[in-house]
């Protein structure tokens, strides 16, 4: 086991394992598509799964501010 304060800048990344993304398992596995124009709300379901045991984040950007929302936020 490493503590953090015996971890150099170098080392820093081995210190907390993250998942690669290719443990990461998405369904759809590849893109998600929204018809335009997007004149009538339109949902879709993005799953991420984790099937490691390796740490796991995600995070959704969006280029076009209030264009898209994501739920859960948080």
């Amino acid at each position: 086991l490493i503590s953090l304060d015996q971890c150099s800048f170098e080392e820093s990344c081995s210190c907390y394992r993250m998942a690669l993304p290719t443990d990461i398992i998405t369904v759809p596995a590849e893109e998600v598509w929204f018809n335009a124009p997007c004149l009538s709300e339109q949902v879709t379901a993005l799953k991420l799964s984790n099937p490691g045991n390796r740490l796991l984040g995600y995070r959704v950007v969006s280029k076009v501010e209030n264009r898209y929302v994501v739920l859960p936020s948080q």
